[in-house]
């Protein structure tokens, strides 16, 4: 993320002032602790066009809010405004019977979202211009504590940060690149960091990283229990009879059609010369009946010729 130029860097040779970083959607407090009791203070915020808006008047010791700030609004000793959006990025103006008594400057940020699993590394992004400037020092703070620092050449680390977990690139000059790299990431290190820059010239207005850590997730059970294991296999004596009798049994499906068919074919081949000789015999038989017959018939036409001659010579 690119570090910007801040209003805050304008207004830090006034005195009396302020810069309160918010994020977006979150809640923005004023701590106005002077003329708590009386009346006349009133907050009000200078938008760029150098007009303002009335946010709070103090009325009686207590805050009231302003026509647009009805609904956002809440405290009494202080105001507090919920919901930040970009609009209320400015200059506000803290004046008590029209004398100026404190300003106060106000950066709305987008947070950049890093999300990891507990114990993986977290990069954490932050960019800025750095070839050709003086740079003073950068800081990486969380919570309002340092996480990790370059006051003057030599990086120091925060209470509950060291140079194992924490790093930067140690060419963060030359490229411009101050990414902290947070190693094994834990949920205590969840929160809202911060990466400025300040340079002779200017203060950088920070980068800001919400980091969130979430717990291992553990893979999934199996509540199906395991299969039961094969039964053993009887022992190789018992196997031999049974791989015979198999045997014999796959040996006889695969050769009794084979035998039938075969018995079958040569039946078939043998008919047609049995039958023919069949015929023959039958045709045999028949014409030596017929011959028997002739032969009968012949025999008693001449006995009958016989008859007839003895009758004749009778006569």
């Amino acid at each position: 993320m690119a570090l910007l130029l801040s209003a805050c860097a304008l207004i830090l040779l006034f005195s009396h002032v302020s810069c309160v970083h918010v994020l977006l959607g979150d809640s923005v407090t004023f701590n106005l602790t002077k003329c708590q009791r009386g009346g006349g203070a009133e907050l009000v915020h200078r938008l760029k066009d150098d007009s303002t808006r009335v946010v709070a008047t103090l009325i009686n010791g207590v805050w009231q809010p302003g026509p647009e700030y009805r609904d956002r609004m809440d405290g009494i000793g202080s105001v507090i405004l919920n919901n930040a959006d970009m609009n209320d990025n400015g200059l506000y103006e803290f004046t008590y019977n029209r004398d100026l008594l404190h300003l106060i400057q106000v950066d709305v940020l987008i947070p950049y979202e890093v999300s990891v699993t507990a114990g993986e590394t977290a990069p954490l992004p932050c960019h800025a211009v750095t070839s050709g400037e003086s740079v003073q020092s950068f800081l990486w703070e969380k919570d309002g504590e340092s996480v990790l620092q370059l006051p003057s050449g030599d990086i120091s680390y925060g209470t509950d940060f060291n140079g194992s977990r924490v790093s930067v690139s140690s060419d963060w000059h030359r490229r411009g690149d101050l990414t902290l790299t947070v190693k094994e990431a834990e949920p205590k290190d969840e929160g809202v960091y911060y990466c400025s820059l300040n340079k002779r010239s200017s203060r950088g207005n920070p980068a800001v990283v919400r980091l969130r850590v979430g717990d291992i997730i553990p893979g999934p059970r199996d509540s199906t229990p395991p299969p039961p294991p094969p039964p053993p296999l009887p022992p190789a004596s018992s196997l031999c009879p049974l791989w015979i009798a198999i045997t014999v049994v796959v040996t006889s499906l695969i050769v009794a059609p084979s035998a039938a068919v075969f018995v079958w074919r040569l039946k078939d081949r043998r008919c047609p010369e049995a039958c023919k000789h069949h015929d023959r015999r039958g045709s045999d038989d028949e014409e030596s009946l017929n011959t028997k017959e002739q032969q009968e018939e012949k025999e008693l036409i001449t006995k009958r010729r016989n008859v007839d001659c003895v009758d004749n010579e009778g006569d």
